[in-house]
């Protein structure tokens, strides 16, 4: 792509002058190997939120991609890539046993480390309808077990060689392991709808103590 500067235009530009042809001309986005926003949206044309899309929950605008995009690559980490149609059936099953297994209000607590499984499991809470607290299992024992008498779970997802000594330090809270990518939900299950004001998320900083929330 012919860098801005040579078509007379300047930086903060570019994005509004991005054309068709320019968008067309990405070799990548024809391979289907890389999420749609790879390296940043710079330079690349999106679809604008409408005013109406503003007060439409997380989980219905990805419901709209994943419908509109199902084998294009939704996620992926150095082990694994995920299409939008795989993560969505990720999300419905799971969104599916959280639903089934907490009450309305129930904290989530999501135990893992980088990877295209923490997307999964966010979605999965906010479309079971259920705030989420995302634990670092590479953080200091003592540390995430403030975090957890704090914050008390009733339910935490995670990897099974980490979900023993977070259970320990949350002995009221009920454990699922995530093994890998779980099957699509039943037939005619829908994904509830986390309202805008509702609480999504729950944030602990890296330097809280237990009592301190962000």
């Amino acid at each position: 792509m012919t860098p801005a500067a040579d078509r007379g235009e300047s930086s903060n530009q570019t994005g509004a002058h991005a054309t068709a042809a320019d968008f067309k001309s990405l070799a990548w986005l024809e391979d289907g190997k890389h999420p749609l926003d790879w390296n940043g949206p710079a330079n690349r044309i999106f679809t604008e939120f409408r005013d109406e899309d503003l007060d439409r929950p997380i989980i219905a605008h990805f419901k709209r991609v994943a419908r509109r995009q199902p084998n294009r690559i939704a996620v992926a980490d150095s082990d694994t890539s995920l299409s939008f149609s795989e993560l969505w059936d990720g999300v419905s099953e799971l969104a599916e046993t959280i639903a089934a297994e907490t009450k309305p209000g129930d904290l989530i607590g999501i135990a893992l480390p980088t990877c295209s499984m923490v997307p999964t499991a966010i979605l999965a809470c906010l479309a079971a309808e259920r705030p989420f607290v995302v634990l670092d299992p590479h953080y200091p024992g003592n540390w995430l077990g403030q975090v957890l008498a704090d914050a008390r779970p009733a339910l935490i997802l995670g990897r099974e060689d980490v979900l023993g000594a977070l259970a320990a330090a949350a002995p009221t809270a009920r454990v699922i392991p995530l093994a890998g990518l779980a099957q699509p939900a039943r037939k005619g299950w829908r994904p509830a709808e986390l309202g805008v004001d509702q609480p999504a998320c729950v944030v602990f900083t890296s330097g809280a103590r237990a009592g301190q929330r962000a």
